[in-house]
C-alpha cells in the first residue's frame, strides 16, 4: 500500500511538474518591423503616372499632358542617344528596355537594363536615362490617392539604322 501511495504521489508530482514546464514556454517573439524609411512602397500603376518635364504648363486634360510628356521624353532620348559604333558596324537594330523608379521628388533612381540587344546599345540607353538627373530634369511624380508615390517605369529605347548609302 505504501508503494502504491508513493507511486501515485510521484505520478501527480511529475505531471504537475511537466504541466508547469510546458506552460512556462513563452510564445516566439513577433517578427521585427522594418525601420521607418527603410522600406518604401513602389507602384507600377497609379492614378496619375509620372510625367517627363516640359508639359507642366499645358492647358488640357491629364491624358493630353501624358501624351505631351511621352513626346518630350522621346524627343529627349532621340537628341541625346548616340548609336554605338560597334552596333552600327554589326548592323544591330532593335529595342532595349530600361527599368527605373521615378521617386517622390521627381528624380530617377534604380536604373536597370532589362533587355539588351548588344553592341553597346544597352549601355548607351542606360547612359541617356542617367543623364536625366545629371541634366537637372525633374519628372512630375506619380500620385496615388492624392499623395506623391514612387513609381516603377519601363522605357523602351529604339535603335534603328537609317537606309544604307551606296
Amino acid at each position: 500500500m505504501k508503494t502504491f501511495l508513493s507511486l501515485i504521489v510521484c505520478l501527480l508530482f511529475g505531471s504537475m511538474l511537466s504541466a508547469q514546464i510546458n506552460s512556462e514556454v513563452p510564445p516566439p517573439p513577433p517578427p521585427p518591423k522594418p525601420a521607418p524609411g527603410l522600406y518604401q512602397e513602389t507602384f507600377v500603376v497609379v492614378e496619375q503616372m509620372p510625367r517627363f518635364p516640359g508639359c507642366e504648363d499645358l492647358e488640357g486634360s491629364d491624358m493630353e499632358k501624358q501624351k505631351c510628356s511621352e513626346e518630350k521624353m522621346i524627343q529627349y532620348v532621340a537628341e541625346n542617344i548616340q548609336y554605338p559604333a560597334e552596333a552600327k558596324k554589326a548592323g544591330i537594330e532593335g529595342r532595349c528596355f530600361i527599368k527605373f523608379i521615378v521617386e517622390k521628388d521627381g528624380t530617377i533612381s534604380h536604373i536597370d537594363l532589362k533587355r539588351d540587344i548588344g553592341g553597346g546599345c544597352g549601355q548607351e540607353a542606360v547612359r541617356v536615362v542617367e543623364s536625366m538627373n545629371e541634366n537637372g530634369l525633374v519628372w512630375t511624380p506619380g500620385q496615388q490617392r492624392g499623395k506623391k508615390v514612387r513609381v516603377q517605369y519601363t522605357l523602351p529605347v529604339q535603335f534603328k539604322l537609317g537606309p544604307k548609302k551606296h
